[in-house]
């Protein structure tokens, strides 16, 4: 189980990469952005950020 610290920069962590991706209008494989996106709904329902 990782702390809420760790949690809480990978999260920062994502949001930076896709605003960055979005700024840049960098056309980021979907298949890559939908793992991005499960990743971290895994990540979020693990540290129980969402009640899932």
């Amino acid at each position: 189980m990782r702390s809420e610290k760790e949690i809480k920069e990978a999260i920062e962590l994502y949001k930076g990469y896709l605003k960055n991706a979005i700024e840049c209008d960098v056309r980021m494989d979907k298949i890559l952005y939908y793992r991005l996106i499960e990743l971290l709904t895994w990540i979020l329902k693990k540290s129980k950020v969402l009640p899932i």
